[in-house]
């Protein structure tokens, strides 16, 4: 009976494995947005690409000489682990009008303060247009003085050791 116990506590640890249950986007707390993605992460959750680029972006790495347009906001532009990659607006648009690139600065619940906090810290990052997308919820948000990244478990800040 415990064998049995036993099979079935791996059988389903592997099965979580495979949908990435212990793959999470990582976050880390700030002092600019109060909390951000963890830079240059590839994960895959709920069989899900994932991926932030060196700023943190739900975005390809940035190369030198690219015309830009930067969209800001947050979880619907961010979309969260449910959203792969390639179906995210940001990339969609930047498939639409290649080669201009469409960066992807985004978190879930953050506000114009957040992403302001980001612009103030990194820069512009020489984009030519700045698009803000913020549901109304979090439209009037602000930058948290607590941490949430480690308190919340929507906002973890390292991987689980099961899934």
């Amino acid at each position: 009976m415990v064998w049995i116990l036993i099979a079935v506590v791996i059988g389903v640890e592997l099965i979580l494995r495979y949908f990435g249950f212990c793959n999470s986007p990582l976050y880390f707390n700030n002092e600019w947005s109060g909390y951000s993605l963890v830079p240059n992460q590839n994960c895959f959750k709920l069989r899900h690409r994932y991926i932030t680029n060196d700023y943190g972006m739900r975005s390809e790495p940035l190369k030198d000489g690219e015309e830009r347009i930067l969209l800001v906001g947050d979880s619907v532009l961010n979309g969260g682990v449910r959203v792969d990659h390639n179906a995210l607006a940001s990339t969609m648009l930047e498939e639409a009008f290649s080669p201009v690139r469409v960066l992807n600065i985004s978190a879930p619940g953050w506000g114009v303060n957040n992403g302001a906090g980001v612009i103030k810290h990194f820069g512009d990052f020489e984009a030519k247009a700045m698009v803000i997308v913020l549901n109304s919820h979090d439209a009037v948000g602000h930058i948290p003085d607590y941490p949430i990244a480690g308190h919340h478990r929507t906002f973890p800040v390292k991987q689980y050791p099961l899934a």
